[in-house]
């Protein structure tokens, strides 16, 4: 029977994995993800690059002198007056602090960088999320470090219009005050070093490298869904090579079926170990459920709390690790239940069928379904499978403008159906070439057949 003949009748339910359609969506869902994220490492790059102008242009309001440049500290006179001689002992401190901490305002930045870098890129691991933790401990120290930074400053910043205000039971002061006006930074410096961090965060643009590692995650998701589309289409395309040359009598049919009947039992008690291994899962991760809701429960409580100090970022480091692992204990879980659930009642049927076929070699062929519909069925599930993997085969451009980061799961795609293709090729001209070998002894055994016979005659 030809298989053209065939191939409308026959199931491919021997192909089990997803549909093109749902390839297709589980890809365009790792498409959306990636430039989701991309998309908010872009606003926050834009933000920071707001915030540090909106600076420079405040302290050129201040050197132009249409901004009151302590206008924060007149709220705070009166306590002013009240550590003046603090303040006055301070300033040789605090003129080496502000030569020391004068770095801090662009490693700030440079930090906030590195953390929405973090921020985007999938929490896959949990050396993800410590990462992420790090870089949130390095923003607050830099914060630190720039509000101690200001602090030095406004130790500097008195003018003498402030000293002559203070009040009269601080004498001395005037001898001291002028000494004190020299430490002031010059404004013009002032606006140089905030104009100057704009444009270099506006020249140097949003870092390549958290685009670069976003995408790579990306990709690397979705090469997984090539690899098992890959192996699902190697598996039926070895399987249909072997039985169509039983079908084309390359092969003894009732030893291969003796083969098949040894495979089905090693595949039945491989079930039977997978059911008992997920026996023992179920059991095992029947805590997790309510566990996930606490643990997000409490990263939740531990979100809401302000980031202030390294223990809070801690903190929250531990709850979503916590969340982390309920996840994957549950997901653990419900692929375990699915292996119950799918396998439960047909291992019986399997065992019994097998017992007979063990009992009496004889029937084991008559039992089976004729050669060209197993053939017909795993060409048909063979097509599914490549069918299906086309579904993989097309992706959206990548956040960042430049090349797809599908493009080199397209090349695989094309690689991949060009080898299976190719072995299917390879396995039908060496077929071609048995059948015209056996031919040919046939056509040099009848000519031998006719010649003896002639002879004898």
């Amino acid at each position: 029977m030809a298989l053209a003949q065939t191939d409308a009748t026959c199931s491919p339910d021997a192909y089990t994995g997803p549909s093109a359609a749902e390839y297709k969506r589980l890809s365009s869902d790792i498409d959306a993800d990636c430039k989701g994220r991309a998309d908010d490492l872009r606003r926050k790059h834009e933000e920071r690059l707001k915030e540090l102008e909106d600076e420079c242009l405040r302290q050129k309001r201040i050197l132009a002198g249409k901004e009151d440049v302590h206008a924060d500290e007149k709220a705070d006179v009166k306590e002013q007056e009240k550590v003046v001689a603090k303040e006055k002992m301070d300033v040789k401190e605090a003129k080496i602090k502000v030569k020391e901490l004068a770095q801090c305002p662009p490693e700030l930045v440079q930090a906030k960088e590195e953390l929405a870098e973090q921020e985007a890129i999938p929490n896959d691991l949990p050396q993800d999320i410590d990462a992420e933790c790090k870089a949130q401990k390095l923003v607050l120290e830099k914060e630190a470090c720039v509000e101690e930074l200001r602090a030095a400053e406004r130790v500097l910043s008195g003018h003498a219009a402030e000293h002559s205000a203070e009040k009269s039971d601080l004498s001395g002061e005037e001898s001291e005050k002028d000494h004190a006006a020299t430490k002031i930074p010059p404004q013009e410096k002032r606006v140089e070093e905030a104009c100057q961090a704009f444009e270099d965060l506006k020249k140097k643009g949003p870092s390549q490298h958290g685009f670069d590692e976003l995408n790579k995650r990306c990709q690397d998701k979705k090469d997984a869904l090539l690899k098992e589309a890959d192996a699902a289409i190697e598996a039926l395309l070895n399987d249909y090579l072997r039985q169509k040359k039983i079908l084309e009598g390359k092969e003894d049919v009732h030893a291969d079926e003796k083969a098949d009947v040894d495979q089905q039992e090693k595949v039945v008690v491989e079930e039977r170990i997978d059911v008992k291994e997920a026996k023992v899962v179920v059991k095992r991760n029947a805590h997790c459920p309510p566990e996930l809701v606490k643990a997000k429960e409490e990263l939740s409580q531990q979100q809401a709390i302000p980031n202030d100090s390294s223990e809070d970022i801690d903190a929250e480091c531990v709850a979503r690790k916590a969340v982390m692992e309920a996840e994957q204990c549950v997901e653990a879980l419900r692929k375990a239940e699915a292996v119950l659930g799918t396998q439960r009642g047909e291992h019986k049927k399997e065992g019994s069928h097998l017992d007979a076929e063990a009992q009496e070699e004889d029937e084991a062929a008559a039992a089976l379904p004729p050669q060209e519909k197993i053939v017909c069925e795993l060409k048909a599930a063979l097509d599914a499978a490549r069918a299906a993997r086309k579904g993989l085969s097309s992706s959206s451009p990548s956040s960042d403008g430049d090349a797809s980061p599908a493009s080199s799961g397209e090349d695989a795609a094309s690689a991949s159906k060009e080898k299976s293709e190719k072995k299917e090729a390879e396995e039908q001209q060496e077929s071609e070439k048995k059948s015209a070998a056996t031919r040919s002894a046939a056509g040099v055994a009848v000519v031998a057949m006719l010649l003896a016979a002639f002879v004898q005659g």
